[in-house]
């Protein structure tokens, strides 16, 4: 392939030299137009004014400022967003490329128009189902791709991620285990599916790092999605070899892909970047249309690219339509995330979005005129290994989706959204007919009516009606004479097929549930009958048949205890660093462990002077400044335990019990121990490149007031187990294991073994039948979960597959103040979009412990089990919460090919590891079978 149009002048040592030349730049064909246009005159003479130093235009400058803010706070004259707005525009024709035509539609290739895209010639509406494949099996695949194509489905989307792809620079990896994308494409081509690939390279995605390598973050001077050349240069290398992978499933090669993405999310930033995040989003359409691919590139929540097609994101959009069509009106309306639900962070309370809200959302979009909706997710999977962004993101990605974390289908919500997308499939020809939807009046406030006719053969006579009810009430609408009652905020559904409009489908209705996946599994005999499909409901409970445990060597002794750390005991993990201050974590263990230990010897602390009050009886005082330790920490006095503190703790108060155990007035000083655990790299934010972890940069440590953060620091990366992969069922046999007594302190490793006989998997390999449309013909989905409720906190292993992180802390209910159950979160991402006038004025019932409605966010929600929450009229994160007081995730998904007999060890067995870090009880684990 050839190097980007361009990328030698962008790439230059005086970037800012981009493009100052416009006519030049125009004669070369790089800006066709340009002279003509007075906006991007305008812009370029305010770049020179910008540029001059005398007095008088500093002046003027400063006025224009004070001018420009007073506005703003005014509010009066100006629309912000309009106005960033027209800057982007404007910086998109004097940065970016001219946007070409669309392909001429062909049986081999993707164009677009206004309404729709347009593949093998025909305008299609896609419903597309969003799974992540790192976040699932390569024997879920095909079980996951052919439930969705049962659901009405006929595409589906994910993320390509560029961590996992390139671990090492210059290492690439696109073949093994859950990283084979080819495999990926190949069945969802075999499942009937067109793939939109998301390629990015940032994804957020609430992966680990947002899905970008740790090694970019520590190139000397980079700086992630902006203008900088470093980061130009890694990122149009992998895009390019991402697209050299995947040509062979291009549409022109007879392949499923009929759409790109190019960067993702940026117009949150762009401003964050101001004044080169423009010239970079520029940079990035450069980079896409100097790949031919024969399919169209997209950007989503970017807005004023005119050279791709600009997407949106959020709970909803259909408010979103006007501005889109009126920004870029020749490209169409694209619902690129339609979030089905939500993320959980620890200790939060489970996500939930009624399954009738997102049929809503849905249908409204296509309603005023879109062809595409992506749901975000359909099927969320699981954080697999040290996947997860946040910090504190559960294991499960469960995101409350119309297919579970296990792949099973989440009634009713699955059935509602499948019922809407036969519906809508069937009168496609008849909403791709037309040019633009049709408004009537309905004569109740709050109530829309929009429809479809039919124009062509094969469908005049045929129209489709959508009646939406924007009330938090129930009402009667009008249409064609004929009066309609519609329940609160619903979409229904009417169709013509002769003179006669009949009602067809309600988001607000009970759903007609799809029948479930019932060919059954080959089972042994003792095991014929099929467990359930929840963890909780399955009597399919399987007891290990043995158990062990053992210290981890760097670490306790005796329960609660490690010893005194010296330089000639030291075991060696990874390679030790020393340092006046704490390092950061995050460059000095290049994320390969969640663990650092940061060791200070020699310190002289109050206690130490004869006539400190009370030294040996009362409690010793750890404590933090600004940032903390991040994200969770230990810490130990001189081989004693004195407690530990979370991301957003900054006092410790140990037991004063533990004080006369400290030889106090010793020679050589103290010992502080902190063993630092990272639970995964923000994911979201618009300065990557500064993500740290462990003792934060400007955090200063006190010792009973003593100030202890300078002095000689010794830096440990990782545990021996990790190094010596105790986890791994060739090594685990010489690891020193004890079973003479279960051990329950922290810092302890845990193996427990599990029969093959008794997990009852398969005696043939399930079939996912993928190329059955009807979900009743589809085999069971048989799936395992690990229970760790009565553990603490650390990381899970089974067959040497790392399966995730647990935290089993109780989960709290969200604080009303600022939303969170605990400090703020800062990796959270927000909802991109702007909220619709709906949702800026909405009155929020909910429904609470006990089954009181009151208004507003809750500040508590309902036990398990409780009916799903009341709510007057829109949704965002904060509300449908469930399970206060309850355990964060007690089970981990472990896929049935994981327990397959050629993955365990040769004798016979199943092979669970856990590392402990808080203290738990691995007597309580079990595995529980499913199937669904």
């Amino acid at each position: 392939m050839k190097p980007v149009a361009n990328y030698a002048e962008v790439a230059r040592d005086d970037p800012d030299d981009f493009g100052n030349n416009v006519n030049a730049d125009a004669e070369a064909g790089r800006r066709p137009g340009l002279s003509s246009k007075p906006l991007a005159q305008g812009f370029l003479a305010w770049r020179r004014f910008l540029s001059r130093t005398d007095k008088l235009t500093i002046v003027v400058r400063y006025v224009m400022l004070i001018l420009f803010v007073w506005v703003i706070i005014a509010n009066k004259f100006w629309d912000l967003e309009r106005i960033k707005s027209a800057y982007g525009l404007a910086a998109d024709r004097y940065y970016g490329p001219a946007p070409k035509p669309p392909p001429v539609p062909s049986n081999t290739t993707v164009s677009y128009d206004h309404r729709a895209l347009i593949i093998d010639g025909k305008r299609r509406i896609l419903f597309t189902a969003t799974m992540h494949y790192p976040r699932s099996s390569p024997g879920m695949w095909p079980f996951l791709l052919a439930r969705a194509k049962a659901a009405g489905a006929n595409a589906v989307d994910t993320y390509v991620f560029w961590g996992i792809h390139e671990p090492v620079i210059g290492e690439y990896d696109f073949a093994t285990d859950e990283r084979n994308l080819p495999l990926f494409l190949k069945l969802a081509h075999e499942a009937g599916l067109y793939v939109v690939l998301r390629i990015g390279p940032y994804v957020c995605a609430e992966f680990n790092n947002g899905g970008f390598p740790i090694w970019l973050n520590q190139i000397e001077g980079v700086k992630l999605r902006t203008y900088e050349k470093n980061f130009m240069f890694h990122m149009e290398r992998f895009v390019r070899k991402t697209v050299d992978i995947v040509e062979p499933y291009l549409k022109r090669n007879g392949g499923p892909i009929v759409l790109f993405q190019m960067e993702n999310e940026y117009k949150i930033f762009i401003w964050d970047n101001w004044p080169v995040g423009h010239k970079y989003i520029s940079w990035a359409a450069y980079l896409a249309q100097s790949i031919d691919v024969g399919i169209p590139w997209i950007m989503c929540e970017q807005g004023q690219v005119r050279s791709v097609i600009n997407t949106c994101n959020g709970y909803y959009c259909d408010h979103r339509i006007e501005e889109m069509k009126r920004v870029l009106p020749g490209q169409p309306l694209m619902f690129t995330e339609l979030w089905t639900g939500w993320f959980q962070l620890a200790p939060e309370p489970l996500p939930s979005r009624p399954g009738s809200d997102v049929a809503f959302s849905s249908a409204r979009f296509i309603a005023k005129g879109g062809s595409y909706v992506a749901y975000y997710m359909w099927h969320g999977g699981s954080n697999f290994g040290r996947y997860s962004g946040g910090p504190m993101m559960a294991t499960s990605y469960d995101y409350d989706a119309p297919m579970n974390e296990y792949g099973f289908p989440h009634e009713p919500k699955f059935s509602i959204l499948a019922n809407l997308h036969n519906i809508v499939s069937e009168y496609e020809d008849v909403i791709m007919d037309t040019e633009e939807v049709k408004t009537f009046p309905t004569w109740t406030a709050k109530t829309e009516a929009h429809a479809y006719f039919g124009r062509q053969s094969s469908s005049r006579g045929r129209a489709i009606a959508f009646l939406s009810n924007l009330n938090v009430q129930g009402a009667s609408a009008s249409f064609f004479g004929k009066k309609y009652d519609l329940p609160a905020w619903s979409v229904t559904i009417l169709v013509r097929t002769a003179d006669t409009w009949l009602w067809a489908y309600c988001t607000a209705s009970p759903a007609k549930l799809l029948e479930k996946p019932s060919q059954p599994l080959n089972l042994p005999e003792q095991c014929s009958t099929n467990p359930g499909n929840t963890p909780s409901s399955s009597t399919h409970h399987i007891k290990p048949s043995e158990r062990a445990s053992a210290r981890e060597p760097f670490g306790p002794v005796a329960a609660g205890q490690i010893a005194p750390v010296k330089d000639e005991n030291l075991q060696i993990v990874g390679p030790v660093s020393s340092g006046r201050k704490p390092l950061d974590q995050l460059r000095t263990t290049n994320d390969t462990t969640d663990y650092l230990w940061y060791i200070r010897n020699d310190m002289k602390l109050p206690r130490d002077c004869s006539r400190y009050p009370s030294a040996k009886s009362s409690s010793i005082v750890i404590e933090l400044s600004k940032d903390g330790i991040q994200d969770f920490s230990y810490f130990w006095l001189d081989g004693v335990y004195l407690g530990s503190l979370n991301a957003t703790e900054r006092k410790l108060v140990s037991p004063s019990s533990v004080t006369g155990k400290i030889e106090w007035g010793k020679k050589n000083g103290h010992t502080l121990s902190i063993f630092s655990t990272s639970m995964g790299v923000t994911h979201f934010g618009s300065h990557l490149e500064k993500n740290a972890k462990g003792v934060m940069p400007h955090t200063r440590i006190k010792v009973d007031g003593s100030d202890v953060t300078t002095g000689n620091w010794t830096h440990v990366p990782g545990l021996v187990g990790e190094a010596e992969k105790w986890y791994d069922p060739p090594t685990a046999r010489s690891v020193p294991w004890s079973n003479e007594a279960i051990q329950t302190g922290s810092l302890t490793w845990h193996f427990l073994r599990f029969p093959v006989e008794s997990l009852c998997l398969p005696l043939t390999p399930p079939s996912a039948s993928q190329k059955s449309t009807r979900l009743g013909e589809q085999s069971l989905l048989p799936s395992y979960a690990l229970y760790i409720g009565g553990m603490g906190k650390g990381i899970a292993w089974v067959n040497g597959r790392n399966v995730g992180r647990y935290w089993t802390v109780p989960s709290q209910s969200f604080n009303p103040v600022d939303g969170q159950p605990f400090g703020k979160h800062p990796a959270r991402r927000s909802p991109t979009s702007p909220a619709s006038p709906l949702l800026q004025s909405r009155s929020i019932t909910v429904v609470r412990r006990g089954g009181t409605k009151l208004q507003g966010v809750a500040d508590e929600c309902p036990p398990a089990g409780h009916p799903d929450c009341e709510y007057g009229a829109g949704y965002d994160e904060k509300m449908c919460r469930h399970g206060c007081g309850e355990l964060v995730q007690p089970f981990i998904h472990v896929p049935f090919d994981w327990v397959q007999p050629s993955a365990s060890s040769k004798d016979g067995f199943v092979n669970v590891v856990l590392f402990e870090e808080a203290g738990g009880d691995p007597s309580t684990v079990y595995l529980a079978r499913m199937a669904g």
